[in-house]
């Protein structure tokens, strides 16, 4: 019974080094993030505030896989800009998504569903930026001289080959296409913890990582707007008092330029599934 117990608490110290492991690298990788997108933070909170000022929207794209949950967090959520319209690619889920990875081309079938035009902005988010899916997307928008910022790492791109699975035909990278990059600071193979022997790290960072630099980016763009006297159209939680009433002046301004808010919006009033 003693070594029983004994061996218990060997194995929750071992577990507890691994935590404490997992902790430091992505409390080290979140404070990278800050250190090295000074700038870059300031140059695209001020593009999205440019576009802010003048009543109009900025789109996202997060294309391929779990990618697609940065157009999630920014869409409809507390504490974000309620002028962000994500672009929806039909396919673009876990479960669906190699199909479109594997595609080519798909990407002027995209803007034209959301109508996305010159001198637009639009954020793409990419853990890796190697996808052909995102290449399009970037591609597609210098030809119609929409303005990009990208959201994505350098390691992926640094250590995968020419012609290797998965990356676009033209082998370019997301962070060398977009006008401004915002390093996630994404590990090459994503996840962080070696556990003992095992060949395979566990503890994937990129979803955290990316979510970080969105909210970066936002309070960037917050702080940018405030110092402009610009009120910032931030959706207040409506499970908190006085919060539905806030969102209304919001929801009513943008619904016209963002069809999918009436989902919650029925110009009458907010309807009862509300943002969490």
């Amino acid at each position: 019974m003693i070594f029983e117990e004994l061996a218990k608490i060997k194995n929750e110290v071992f577990i507890m080094d691994f935590l404490k492991k997992c902790t430091e690298q992505i409390t080290f990788l979140i404070k990278e993030i800050q250190s090295r997108n000074k700038d870059s933070l300031r140059e695209a909170a001020c593009l999205i505030s440019n576009k802010i000022e003048k009543g109009e929207i900025i789109y996202i794209f997060g294309g391929g896989g779990h990618s697609n949950m940065a157009a999630e967090e920014m869409f409809y959520r507390s504490g974000s800009l309620i002028c962000v319209r994500p672009l929806f690619m039909p396919g673009n889920r876990m479960g669906d998504t190699i199909m479109l990875n594997e595609t080519e081309g798909l990407a002027p079938l995209l803007f034209e569903k959301y109508n996305v035009k010159a001198g637009d902005v639009l954020i793409i988010s990419n853990a890796y930026g190697t996808s052909r899916m995102n290449i399009d997307v970037v591609m597609e928008a210098k030809k119609r001289d929409v303005r990009t910022i990208g959201l994505t790492g350098t390691e992926f791109p640094k250590h995968l080959p020419k012609n290797f699975r998965g990356r676009h035909s033209s082998n370019k990278n997301l962070h060398e296409e977009v006008d401004i990059f915002i390093d996630t600071c994404c590990p090459y193979g994503d996840a962080l913890v070696k556990v003992k022997e095992h060949p395979a790290p566990v503890g994937p960072a990129s979803t955290i990582l990316s979510s970080v630099a969105l909210n970066f980016l936002l309070i960037s763009v917050t702080e940018e707007l405030i110092n402009r006297n610009v009120e910032p159209p931030i959706l207040k939680n409506a499970n908190v008092i006085g919060g539905v009433e806030y969102n209304e002046k919001y929801l009513t301004q943008y619904c016209g330029q963002i069809p999918e808010l009436s989902a919650f919006w029925t110009g009458a009033g907010l309807k009862v599934e509300e943002s969490r």
